[in-house]
């Protein structure tokens, strides 16, 4: 997985290199996170997404407590050729 900060200039970015990509919003609560998805010449799965914007989860405390976000939410996506 890459990060981005501008996922409009990445979309930009594959599509002027004719790159045919898959792109996905995850919500956790209030927080939208984009993702895209794409292969390399390699035929190797390449995700990008703008993640920084989750918080940072402690997870030995939450997952103990059963408080993990639901990460399996509906997702909207739209594919891009």
């Amino acid at each position: 997985m890459v990060q981005c900060a501008d996922m409009g200039l990445m979309k930009a970015r594959l599509g002027d290199m004719r790159l045919e990509f898959v792109a996905a919003r995850v919500r956790d609560g209030e927080t939208v996170v984009e993702q895209l998805f794409f292969h390399d010449p390699d035929g190797n799965m390449i995700e990008i997404c703008d993640c920084e914007k989750l918080p940072v989860v402690p997870l030995a405390g939450v997952a103990a407590a059963g408080g993990l976000p639901d990460l399996l939410a509906p997702v909207a996506r739209d594919v891009h050729a």
